[in-house]
């Protein structure tokens, strides 16, 4: 609906001499033009990722909170998708020479080709779960404000992580151990990953990452299959922060006459795959040591506490999880130390690259995944992966062992037992909202902090194929995915403004 709407909006404007931001109608006759004010319009360019069903709920959720708080005839849109090999900077230089008043960037890579564009016309986000990787601000993850300090706001689009703890709880019946995979160079996966594993850490629940490159690219905002369609002016960083949580390491390292090196061009700057202090082995392990336990406190006469008293270790991550590269060199006497007793073949802990081996990427990755089978009670695969490309293959031997899995958005969701569903629509509704607070209110985009992720408005689905082979059933709080989608419509739960305002 708002591209035919913009279109005909085009249209008309090209009959028409083109005014600035703010234009006066004809009126009524002159004796009559005193008693009525003129109608204020509003030129919003809109700039999208690439072409997604996913980004459309987002673009028209924004689009119905202008039009409820303005009104329809008030609001002009001017809508572009960046295609591939477009230089994204260059498109909305573009846009902003035609008096658009804000920009409105849907994904990670609009929200960079604005920010380059311009650091004054207001730039309102969303499609993108890391504001802070995607502006490269250096702010520590737990003293940022949300404020960007410069002309960008929006709303976040990372999942809701108390939430994802509560479904990948709920869905996994016998929960061990968690096993988090994900890709070496995918910093919105590292910062949700960690997110996690502080509420792990809370609840006493042992997990490990495990790490999985790829050879290619994989598109992670929502649609796998529009990779051509990533625009080449942004291209997503080969390396990532030392902490999702604390961002990059910004600490000066001397090395000599030569020079220093900072930040993510640090040595320290690279990560390694984790594991938490309560780790004490795989699933298989943890249960043995628990049946032990429970056969001593009954020869004993004592009642067994049921819970392992490493669980109120510091929440701290150690390094020593499954590192794609940590075999390269085989001294990481952290890994060596985290992961002693696990496995009798030292080999699998840290997978080599794949040429060290002979192993395909494919091979490589099926290793690694099997182990965290072999490992951990659940899977948990975070929103916009970098790994969806491989989430047959993962969710595959998943059922193969018997593994519950958790995907972090929808579309790992068709494949995995479990998924939040966050309706795309709410998000660009509260973007809207926020357009209106710059536009119409003239607050300064500067000064409104980055919007956080809600727990209104989720929906806990599950694949029944996957719950079945699984032989595992759901509560009513629970709705099969495909049911769920063929009924739902986008923006049902959201709470819009009067249009008697």
């Amino acid at each position: 609906m708002l591209k035919k709407l913009t279109a005909a909006v085009l249209a008309a404007a090209l009959c028409v001499p083109f005014f600035a931001c703010t234009k006066a109608d004809d009126g009524p006759p002159a004796d009559e033009a005193q008693d009525e004010e003129p109608v204020t319009t509003y030129q919003i360019a809109v700039c999208r990722s690439y072409d997604s069903p996913v980004y459309d709920q987002i673009v028209n959720g924004f689009a119905d909170a202008l039009y409820d708080s303005v009104g329809e005839a008030q609001i002009i849109f001017n809508d572009h998708t960046f295609q591939s090999g477009e230089n994204g900077e260059a498109v909305v230089l573009s846009m902003l020479s035609a008096d658009n008043e804000l920009v409105f960037s849907v994904g990670e890579a609009a929200l960079s080709a604005a920010a380059a564009a311009t650091t004054t016309t207001p730039i309102v986000g969303a499609g993108v779960i890391d504001y802070q990787d995607a502006l490269h601000l250096l702010s520590k993850r737990g003293s940022w404000n949300r404020l960007t300090g410069r002309n960008v706001t929006g709303i976040s689009a990372a999942p809701f992580i108390p939430s994802q703890l509560s479904l990948l709880i709920e869905a996994t019946p016998e929960l061990k151990t968690v096993g988090i995979l994900y890709n070496p160079i995918d910093s919105n996966a590292i910062y949700q990953n960690e997110m996690l594993e502080d509420y792990l850490d809370e609840a006493g629940i042992p997990w490990k990452e495990y790490e999985i490159a790829v050879t290619e690219e994989s598109v992670t905002d929502d649609m796998p299959e529009a990779a051509d369609t990533i625009p080449t002016v942004i291209l997503p960083t080969t390396v990532v922060a030392a902490s999702g949580k604390e961002g990059p390491n910004i600490a000066v390292e001397d090395i000599g006459e030569e020079g220093t090196l900072t930040g993510i061009n640090s040595p320290e700057s690279t990560r390694t795959a984790k594991i938490s202090k309560t780790w004490t082995g795989g699933k298989a392990e943890m249960a043995a040591a628990e049946e032990a336990a429970s056969a001593a406190d009954a020869a004993n006469g004592s009642a067994s506490a049921g819970t392992d008293a490493s669980f109120d270790a510091p929440a701290n991550p150690d390094d020593g999880g499954i590192s794609f590269d940590a075999a390269v060199s085989g001294t990481d006497a952290s890994t060596d130390t985290a992961l002693s007793g696990a496995s009798d073949d030292p080999s699998i802990y840290a997978a080599p690259a794949p040429a060290a081996e002979g192993l395909s990427p494919d091979e490589s990755a099926e290793k690694i995944i099997r182990l965290a089978c072999e490992e951990c009670s659940v899977l948990y695969i975070s929103a916009e992966s970098k790994l969806t490309d491989r989430i047959d293959m993962i969710a595959r031997l998943a059922g193969e062992n018997g593994v519950s899995t958790i995907g972090g958005d929808l579309i790992l969701g068709e494949k995995t037992l479990a998924c939040m569903y966050s309706d795309p629509y709410d998000q660009g509704y509260r973007a809207g909202k926020v357009a209106v607070r710059i536009l119409v209110d003239g607050e300064d985009a500067s000064a409104i902090k980055i919007g956080q992720p809600k727990e209104d408005n989720l929906q806990k689905l599950y694949q029944d194929s996957v719950a079945n082979s699984l032989g595992l059933s759901f509560p009513k709080s629970f709705s099969d995915i495909d049911e769920f989608l063929a009924a739902y419509v986008p923006g049902t739960n959201t709470k819009r403004v009067s249009k008697d305002k």
